[in-house]
């Protein structure tokens, strides 16, 4: 091997992104959530976790599960190469079949599924949030993908649909076998990639002991361009059999921002109706024990009639800490749209519940 050789190996080694499975783990202190990092000629290190939902619907299973029925999971998954397995939990569910790598905030990635008249699969079973790829590495930030699925939930999965035009376009569809998610689709026109469809189930901001357990920052699905193609992003919120819980005074801030009529009970519920001209929303919860942000996007209409946003608050006490136990439904699904210089959709935890 002459030194050309050897200098250009070394130049293409440099030049790729490094790409890795990351699990999620916790901090020692489990206040918050990092990751550890290699690259070539460095040790590991632990940085706090940014992740970013790209322009892509890359959804990764993690390497553990929080119950034994995800350890039985069997349903047919998604592969790289377009087919489909009964891959065990830890099974990654893919990227694009082209095998695009996300580089930085122009480049997109998507599920294109080939020109099969027919897909060959049923249909995708996710996990919920337990694990990244990280492809690349951009400032104060780990540029990667994530899915996030409807934590373990049985009844629920991601279906493909085939368009006219020859590609399996992905539409998410919620399947919920008690009704208690709301169904959620996005198609995209014959012959144009389906950009992205984000999830947001199963995130409990409190743990059983008590003390905060995920820091999960500026989700964004649209990083690149300044719109998607071929329609709007679908965005679900909910927390299905996950209890959310926030500072009580955090969630009266949401109800008050969210101009929201409420119904006052045992358990509150705040409603708000959406509007058939998009209006913008940048909603921002700020507290001495954290903040809870949604910027950046848009309530508009996805089928006829209204759709109603409805947030379920419930007062309770945590060791002494008021909390507001969330609830976020869609009791009609809208779209999303994006604003690709804001991120879309934040959570803050604070580090300490007290």
């Amino acid at each position: 091997m002459t030194i050309w050789s050897i200098l250009l190996l070394i130049a293409k080694c440099l030049a790729a992104p490094p790409s890795y499975l990351i699990p999620i783990t916790e901090e020692s202190n489990g206040n918050s959530l990092s990751v550890k990092v290699y690259t070539s000629g460095a040790e590991w290190y632990e940085t706090s976790v940014y992740l970013t939902l790209r322009n892509s619907v890359s959804w990764l299973a993690s390497d553990y599960c929080y119950t034994a029925n995800c350890l039985t999971m069997t349903a047919p998954r998604y592969l790289d190469t377009g087919s489909v397995s009964s891959q065990a939990p830890e099974q990654v569910l893919g990227r694009s079949v082209s095998d695009s790598v996300i580089t930085g905030s122009s480049v997109v990635d998507t599920f294109n599924f080939g020109t099969w008249a027919t897909p060959n699969y049923t249909d995708v079973t996710v996990n919920r949030i337990d694990a990244m790829r990280v492809t690349g590495f951009g400032d104060n930030r780990l540029p990667g993908v994530i899915g996030l699925g409807p934590g373990n939930v049985e009844g629920l999965r991601l279906t493909p649909i085939v368009s006219s035009g020859g590609f399996s376009q992905f539409s998410m569809i919620l399947y919920a076998a008690y009704n208690f998610l709301i169904l959620g689709e996005q198609n995209s026109p014959p012959g144009v990639n389906f950009r992205a469809a984000l999830l947001i189930s199963g995130l409990p901001l409190y743990k059983q002991d008590d003390t905060w357990n995920y820091q999960i920052t500026n989700f964004g699905t649209n990083t690149g361009s300044s719109m998607f193609f071929g329609g709007t992003g679908m965005a679900v919120l909910s927390t299905d059999q996950s209890i959310m819980q926030i500072p009580k005074a955090m969630g009266s801030a949401m109800a008050a921002q969210l101009g929201a009529t409420v119904v006052s009970g045992a358990v509150d519920t705040y409603n708000v109706n959406c509007s058939a001209t998009p209006t913008l929303g940048s909603i921002i919860f700020s507290t001495p024990s954290g903040n809870l942000t949604l910027t950046g996007w848009q309530i508009a209409y996805s089928g006829v009639g209204t759709c109603n946003l409805k947030v379920v608050g419930k007062d309770e006490m945590r060791h002494g800490l008021p909390v507001w136990t969330l609830g976020i439904d869609f009791l009609r699904c809208f779209n999303i749209l994006y604003d690709a210089t804001q991120p879309c959709l934040s959570f803050y935890v604070p580090d300490t519940p007290a």
